[in-house]
């Protein structure tokens, strides 16, 4: 749900608008920031932006493999590079703060091979 507008320029911003304008704000809330998570998000937020990284079209991958592919993505001093690698170390850091709380691995029933 949270990429319900993913074609669309700003998609977390404008799928945030159609799911608040359909009486779902709460919901518009994680949407919103699925992309560019502030340091006040709660932790329904940084769970959905952690998972928004583990995917790769219609694959879950660890966050070490999606990491390269946005090292390769995109040039040397590329904004869009450094967004990327930011977005990467922010998720590395919410995997670590839930497998801390939880004491579980997040990947580990997961397959990954296919990757």
């Amino acid at each position: 749900m949270h990429d319900i507008l993913k074609k669309e320029a700003d998609h977390a911003d404008k799928g945030a608008a159609f799911l608040e304008e359909r009486g779902f704000p709460e919901a518009a809330k994680l949407v919103r920031v699925h992309m560019d998570l502030p340091s006040t998000a709660s932790l329904e937020a940084e769970i959905l932006y952690l998972v928004d990284k583990y995917v790769n079209e219609t694959e879950i991958e660890p966050l070490e493999i999606r990491k390269k592919h946005a090292l390769g993505k995109f040039s040397t001093c590329d904004p869009a590079k450094l967004s990327a690698l930011r977005r990467m170390e922010t998720a590395l850091e919410i995997e670590r703060k839930i497998e801390t709380m939880t004491g579980v691995s997040l990947l580990d029933n997961v397959d990954t091979t296919s990757s």
